[in-house]
């Protein structure tokens, strides 16, 4: 671990040993609060620190605006962590709070201090460089803990929100005076429950790692229901240690429901059908109880690579503003779900296709303030080139059959033109000066509602006639925008406090061909996030594949930090 290498110059500088959480960290559980016994390394007492330093004075001239500074000048530079000789016991605490980093989902190696420096004493500046670059791990610890690594805006996809950056110099210095460090760490921390649970789940997959029970399952044909096969008990084991089959997990390893001796060990029995139904879910794969390819895959995910996905999430949830609306939509573009959350409690969930990813659903944030019943399709014109022209050239009434119709778009789109008359082999990107609408109707790709927010990229959620695509477990499948699952569901829910309100009015616009707007009187926030691991309602650790290689992205920008 990256404490031992510590130790190695840690040893060099400070005569008493490191002795665990102390006063600094404010934990109660020991009911030790007291200054270490007198010794060379003894601080002065809790009210106060070392003496003031000439060299700190000196080395922050001319910067007294720096976090760094403020730190120091609160108390008229006086040396914090170390004597200016050898550490002290705040600097022995801080030493274990920057290597606990990790249970943040941080990396401790980007707080520790520089490792191994030679013990001269006819130069103090070694020390003073370690009470320096222990202060700024703090810092960059605290920072880092309250708005993320790497600004959201340098990563690609767009986060909708702007990087989040807090002076904490001057509190953090406060909390160390009053040995409460502990408590201002994790009250930067985001408050938003969907942090504290992947927080959780971290823990539990470190747990995993660190037992050494992990190993991949074995290759083959597919397991089913009912089969016998050697493998059947790798899996069971497998899926115990993950949490989706009963059985229990010892000191000494697993403690199975059948022995390896038994005739049931490589039975698929149904428990071992539930437990991969429980998997599947978790993993957004078909839940039909077979082990195939894309099950036997997710399940050889090695721990390792499901705790960086959660870090991974867990810095998007640090990009987050601390609130948010008290009712807003939620869709999760990896999930391929859609939620309204009413002050944290769900009111409502459904499936979602978003889309492909050559044409993404971008993240946003806005506000929905109407919906449409029954509305047209404007064609965008990269649809129209790439996808209608083709078809019309092989078949002349493929516009007519869609209800497509064509106006000049010159003339905004209020002068309607034959399709017939028009040569579409002739027709490209450079003279497409045509805007093809689709009337209302059970055709309609919008389906019979629109559910409008303002934005730049021109999206909207959506009802869809493609019914069919929301039982498939890949739902990467639209041009952009986000179908919905159970659109009037939906508008009931959002059209509850609208005054122009009227259901039976809006059930009669549905079965006609009539296009009406209905505006909000409350708007509703709308989110489109991306989020490939997260815990749900029922404490389920849920993991999806980056469809848009997101998590690659901000892995790299981490990583080249």
């Amino acid at each position: 671990m990256l404490i031992r290498h510590v130790w190695i110059w840690a040893v060099v500088l400070m005569i008493a040993g490191f002795s665990g959480r102390h006063a600094l960290l404010g934990d109660t559980a020991s009911g030790d609060f007291s200054a270490p016994e007198p010794g060379p390394s003894v601080l002065y007492p809790s009210e106060s620190f070392f003496l003031a330093s000439d060299e700190l004075v000196e080395r922050f001239a001319g910067q007294e605006t720096s976090s760094l500074a403020r730190f120091y000048r609160e108390d008229d530079y006086r040396l914090v962590w170390t004597d200016g000789q050898q550490l002290g016991q705040r600097g022995r605490d801080l030493l274990y709070v920057l290597e606990s980093s990790a249970e943040y989902g941080l990396a401790p190696a980007d707080y520790l201090p520089a490792q191994a420096r030679d013990d001269d004493e006819s130069s103090p500046a070694p020390y003073t460089e370690t009470e320096i670059e222990l202060t700024q791990g703090l810092l960059n610890l605290a920072q880092n803990i309250y708005g993320g690594r790497v600004d959201p805006s340098e990563v690609r996809g767009g986060w909708p929100f702007e990087a989040k950056r807090r002076e904490l110099s001057v509190e953090l210095k406060a909390a160390v005076r009053e040995h409460d460090l502990d408590r201002a760490l994790k009250s930067l921390e985001p408050p938003h429950e969907g942090y504290s649970r992947l927080k959780a789940a971290l823990a539990g997959y470190r747990k995993i790692a660190a037992s050494g029970l992990w190993k991949p399952a074995p290759a083959g044909p597919s397991l089913k229901p009912d089969m016998c096969d050697q493998r059947v008990g790798a899996v069971r084991e497998m899926l115990v240690l993950l949490g989706d089959h009963p059985g229990r997990i010892t000191s000494s390893g697993f403690a199975p429901l059948y022995k390896k001796n038994d005739e049931n060990w490589e039975l698929f029995d149904d428990r071992l059908e539930s437990a991969v139904k429980s998997f599947q879910l978790r993993h957004g794969i078909e839940a039909d109880g077979e082990v195939g390819p894309q099950t036997l895959a997710a399940l050889n995910v090695p721990p390792e690579e499901r705790i960086v996905q959660i870090e991974l999430n867990m810095e998007r949830w640090r990009w987050m503003p601390d609130s948010l609306e008290d009712r807003f939509v939620w869709a999760n573009i990896p999930g391929y779900t859609l939620e309204i959350r009413n002050h944290g409690r769900l009111d409502l969930r459904m499936k979602t296709v978003v889309g492909i990813p050559g044409m993404r659903t971008p993240l946003l944030k806005s506000e929905m303030d109407y919906l449409v019943l029954n509305p047209h399709w404007n064609v965008p014109a990269n649809i129209a080139l790439n996808e209608l022209v083709p078809e019309m050239k092989d078949d002349p009434n493929y516009l007519k059959d869609r209800n497509i119709r064509v106006f000049d778009r010159g003339a905004m789109g209020s002068g309607e033109l034959s399709s017939e008359e028009i040569d579409w082999a002739e027709v490209g990107s450079d003279d497409f000066n045509y805007l093809l609408r689709q009337d209302p109707g059970p055709g309609n790709s919008l389906g019979r509602l629109k559910f409008k927010f303002p934005n730049p990229h021109g999206v909207a959620l959506h009802d869809t006639p493609l019914k069919t695509k929301f039982e498939q477990a890949y739902r990467a499948q639209s041009h952009g925008c986000v179908r919905v699952e159970r659109p009037w569901e939906l508008a009931r829910y959002v059209l509850q406090k609208a005054t122009d309100y009227d259901p039976l009015e809006i059930e009669w616009f549905l079965s006609s061909k009539g296009t009406k707007k209905v505006h909000l009187d409350e708007s509703l926030g709308v989110y489109f996030l991306y989020f490939t691991s997260w815990v749900d309602d029922d404490g389920r650790v849920q993991f999806r594949n980056d469809v848009y290689g997101y998590d690659k992205d901000l892995k790299r920008a981490l990583d080249e930090r």
